[in-house]
């Protein structure tokens, strides 16, 4: 018998949403916290895993490009305007780029016009017009490489052998959003416009204006400054990178003097299990609560005599776009390898086959609720930072 389809959830009711002509999304909504301040977000749907072979390191390379000069604004004139309003890198002015996206930060006054206009002129011009000029090119690329040899730490030496492994089979194995030190040293203009080029268009873009404001204004501001981008003919297709399941559980154990603790991880792979609607809430309700009492049986054992991890825990969610998963870790305490993996699998293994207590439960239940109950308190003193992750989080 077919079941019945689940009702989808219900979108904040104050985002307001469109897309323009040329293809470009955009997401608004008013709040006043803080007061007389927007937050603007330039999100592209592009990071690390659409680059090409000779283009390993250019998406990041890219995002600091634009800080660097566009059609308006020559060389530093964005970061310095910016600096003038109190708006700088100390003070709201960043960027990201992951393995599958880039996005912009500003954060602007609402109480000047002309000030509030600049912030989304400036990201208008980020999204089509970053001028890669050449001078400019060399003199970011020393920057790139020097943060390229900062990184290569345990941490991401580690980090990299894991990915290896884990993302084995798909292009996110061969990508780190800082790339390779023989294509930032070596790599033309021509190969990181191309790059530009492919990806930074509307229709792969999305813009998110958070703040104290009036929303019908702002869209007007929007449809201004990102109307007049020329819509994308025949845009190179957006792969969707999959991370295939391994046939046998993998092992590995990778070592590093300079790590100064020991740590144990667990990965269960699954598919990406997108929460569109109020059945996939409820099972993410459920497998909170299977994780909450899980994660307390596990920290009930750092309570005994001499045990074999100092800190454990389980979460699940979506890793990256082609792959969900249920991580488990633990801070082994020294010279107790064995014993925490024998510790934490054994857990996991006797819940499968017996389950929970009814008391355990109810625990969980009460966690959750309590927590439920905060984030609706919270609501009205809610950040307008805290939004725009969240709407970014689901582009």
């Amino acid at each position: 018998m077919r079941q019945p389809k689940s009702e989808l959830l219900p979108s904040h009711p104050d985002i307001i949403s469109g897309r323009l002509a040329n293809g470009l999304n955009y997401y608004i909504l008013k709040n006043n916290k803080p007061e007389k301040r927007a937050e603007l977000r330039l999100f592209v749907n592009a990071g690390s895993v659409n680059e090409d072979d000779d283009q390993k390191g250019l998406a990041h390379f890219t995002e600091h490009m634009a800080f660097n000069g566009t059609a308006s604004f020559e060389r530093t004139e964005v970061v310095d305007y910016l600096t003038s309003i109190g708006m700088g890198f100390t003070n709201g002015l960043n960027a990201a780029t992951s393995f599958e996206f880039t996005f912009y930060m500003l954060k602007v006054p609402t109480d000047d016009i002309q000030q509030l206009r600049s912030g989304f002129h400036i990201l208008s011009e980020m999204a089509h017009t970053v001028a890669f000029a050449p001078d400019e090119l060399e003199s970011e690329r020393g920057v790139i490489l020097e943060e390229w040899r900062m990184g290569q730490g345990a941490q991401q030496r580690i980090s990299d052998a894991t990915s290896k492994v884990l993302f084995a089979g798909s292009k996110y194995a061969e990508r780190t959003p800082i790339g390779t030190e023989e294509v930032l040293r070596n790599f033309t203009r021509e190969e990181i416009v191309r790059f530009y080029n492919d990806w930074y268009y509307p229709g792969n873009q999305s813009v998110v204006a958070i703040g104290d404001f009036d929303v019908d204004a702002i869209e007007e501001i929007i449809k201004e400054y990102f109307g007049i981008i020329p819509a994308k003919e025949n845009p190179r297709p957006v792969e969707v990178v999959k991370v295939p399941d391994n046939i046998e559980p993998q092992v590995m154990i990778i070592t590093d003097p300079e790590m100064p603790n020991s740590t144990a991880q667990f990965i269960w792979k699954r598919p990406v299990r997108p929460t569109v609607t109020v059945d996939d809430y409820l099972d993410n309700l459920k497998q909170e609560l299977y994780l909450n009492m899980l994660s307390s049986r596990l920290e009930e054992l750092t309570k005994q005599p001499d045990p074999p991890y100092t800190f454990a825990l389980m979460m699940s969610g979506n890793v990256l776009k082609g792959l969900g998963g249920t991580i488990g870790a633990a801070v082994m305490s020294s010279g107790k390898g064995l014993q925490a993996v024998q510790a934490v699998l054994g857990e996991v293994e006797r819940v499968d086959r017996h389950g929970f207590l009814e008391s355990e439960l109810q625990r969980a239940k009460q966690k959750q609720i309590r927590s439920l109950e905060r984030s609706v308190a919270q609501k009205a003193t809610r950040s307008s930072d805290s939004y725009t992750m969240e709407i970014i989080q689901m582009l």
